[in-house]
């Protein structure tokens, strides 16, 4: 273990980097975008494990804020791509990673680090705790819609590309009401796009949006299309309503699935 070197992250890494994220969980970027991921990530908040010469640990941190009780917006240190090597698990690189990363965050003045847990038993270990769960939320279309009293005035909601301006405006907004929420920096929104953005599509309201993405599934003839959704954001009922009566609207889908803590 002593042989494995704990650094900061080099433009020489970045590339092992996304390699060894890919072989963690399962996916990678496509090459064409690593330019544009290159842009997007600040490798002064990377730590990298090298055992001679090669990457073979990382994890890093992403610029945040996070919405307290009371309204106040805190900075926090957004915990992201920690992996480390099959080869080297079990011999302490976690957590030396984990500490160099939670002294790098003590040093910007964030009071908090924050991250998404792919296995729920490990980063207790670290000091983190529940803060809120994932809901999975599974519709079937066909058998869903809202009462006649809840269906909103024709107009209220527009059709808008998911590169809209007017986007970021109502999320911060939204944000600011909901303890918990973490704000999205232009840098939060062009990791998005990059990763989910082929296919993104969304309606607004004067006081939220909607976004979701269709797979086509036409079943020999019975279209039952699967309709994603991203995000429903919405700083009124009447918001609220108007659109998940849009989202419940879109025509040949049979399920609607939503991986994300929307409000429902």
């Amino acid at each position: 273990m002593g042989d494995v070197e704990i650094r900061v992250a080099t433009d020489d890494d970045f590339e092992p980097m996304v390699r060894l994220d890919g072989l963690a969980f399962g996916w990678t970027w496509p090459p064409e975008q690593h330019e544009t991921l290159r842009e997007l990530i600040d490798l002064d908040r990377f730590r990298v494990a090298v055992d001679a010469g090669r990457i073979v640990g990382v994890a890093g941190a992403y610029t945040q804020e996070v919405t307290v009780p009371g309204g106040a917006l805190v900075p926090n240190g957004g915990v992201t791509w920690v992996a480390v090597a099959p080869t080297h698990s079990r011999r302490g690189i976690l957590r030396r990673l984990m500490a160099e990363l939670h002294r790098d965050v003590d040093a910007r003045g964030e009071p908090i680090a924050m991250l998404t847990a792919s296995e729920g038993g490990i980063y207790e270990r670290f000091g983190y705790g529940v803060a809120c769960h994932l809901r999975v939320v599974e519709i079937d279309r066909r058998r869903a819609q809202l009462r006649p009293e809840f269906r909103p005035e024709p107009g209220s909601v527009q059709p808008v590309d998911p590169d809209d301006p007017r986007l970021p405006e109502i999320f911060d907004r939204y944000r600011r009401t909901r303890v918990g929420e973490i704000g999205r920096s232009p840098v939060d929104e062009r990791l998005f796009r990059l990763h989910e953005g082929a296919g993104l599509t969304g309606a607004i309201h004067a006081d939220g949006f909607a976004l979701w993405k269709l797979e086509a599934k036409w079943n020999r003839g019975h279209p039952a299309h699967q309709l994603t959704l991203h995000d429903v954001v919405a700083l009124t009922p009447e918001a609220h309503a108007a659109l998940w009566h849009t989202v419940l609207s879109v025509g040949l889908v049979g399920p609607i699935t939503s991986y994300r803590a929307v409000a429902l």
